[in-house]
């Protein structure tokens, strides 16, 4: 009975690389600190987030949705466009913090998510570059990005190569900077 309350109040969280496994959560350390002065983190097993004192949970979630793209239109540094009628972000922003928060309880790293939808987002704007179609078109909308767990292949993309992120690439003459439209 005392695991349902833990899991109901968010102490305990589903591991996200065994969804048979449960493990601390965030929040769930936080109290256990807190009524022990004992440092649980080390002995659990995964990442762990990192809260710096700077960012609010709050912080961190804007920070993410102003990331996400509106849609999947964007154009490059040299005025290319590339158009598309996709809403993607298609969750109330109630909604998607809510999950976000969810993430970040379940000890994803911040760092790693932002990271991992920037990877992703390059991938996907070097590659319609490349083959000259959108493929932002093919870019998940907001609830089945987060449902689908699918940001976890990036976050490893990001990890072997966080460079990727900020580099600028020179693809057939052109520089790759990008913005949305």
């Amino acid at each position: 009975m005392a695991h349902q309350f833990l899991i109901k109040e968010q102490y305990l969280v589903v591991d996200p690389e065994n969804s048979e496994k449960y493990i601390i959560s965030v929040k769930g350390d936080e109290f256990l600190n807190s009524v022990s002065g004992v440092t649980f983190g080390p002995f659990i097993q995964g990442p762990l987030i990192d809260i710096t004192p700077t960012k609010t949970l709050d912080d961190k979630f804007e920070e993410w949705w102003k990331l996400y793209p509106r849609t999947g239109s964007w154009e490059t540094e040299d005025k290319k466009k590339y158009i598309s009628s996709r809403n993607l972000k298609n969750l109330k922003k109630e909604k998607a913090k809510e999950k976000y928060l969810a993430l970040l309880n379940q000890k994803l790293s911040h760092e790693e998510l932002i990271g991992g939808l920037k990877y992703e987002i390059k991938l996907k704007k070097l590659d319609s570059v490349k083959t000259n179609s959108n493929k932002m078109e093919y870019f998940k909308g907001m609830e089945s990005y987060l449902n689908s767990q699918q940001y976890l292949n990036f976050m490893e993309e990001f990890r072997a190569n966080p460079g990727f992120v900020d580099d600028t690439h020179d693809i057939k003459g052109r520089k790759l900077n990008v913005k949305d439209i």
